[in-house]
């Protein structure tokens, strides 16, 4: 995602070890795509509905040219092992060029697991 003159890459990233587990959005900044910058990581499993992993999503920019991430948390919460989530976050500072915090939207899930009314058959 390129923004107010960076480009800026999103990675899944496990900081304690090459291995699963903790998967959390590593975030690196770069303005020619050569030499990247590494920041802090972008987002965490931090909440019920992504405490299993932040997995794949994508970053863009959205109205006003404010960016956005939707990506697929895993949750064991609802009782569904590593059940899918979908989220949101957006940046705590639009101002800021390097988009150094993000936060998670209030709203989270955006989108539901729908419910399973033929228990795996189909109509």
């Amino acid at each position: 995602m390129y923004y107010k003159g960076y480009y800026h890459l999103f990675y899944q990233y496990n900081p304690d070890a090459a291995v699963w587990g903790h998967i959390a959005w590593g975030h690196a900044v770069s303005t020619a795509l050569m030499h990247w910058l590494y920041l802090e990581n972008a987002l965490e499993p931090d909440q019920w509905y992504d405490d299993m992993g932040v997995w794949s999503g994508s970053a863009t920019n959205g109205p006003d040219d404010v960016p956005f991430i939707l990506y697929t948390g895993g949750s064991n919460e609802t009782g569904h092992c590593n059940e899918q989530t979908q989220n949101m976050a957006v940046p705590a500072d639009p101002e800021d060029p390097l988009l150094r915090k993000w936060v998670k939207v209030k709203q989270n899930l955006i989108v539901k697991r729908p419910e399973l009314e033929f228990q795996g058959r189909l109509p």
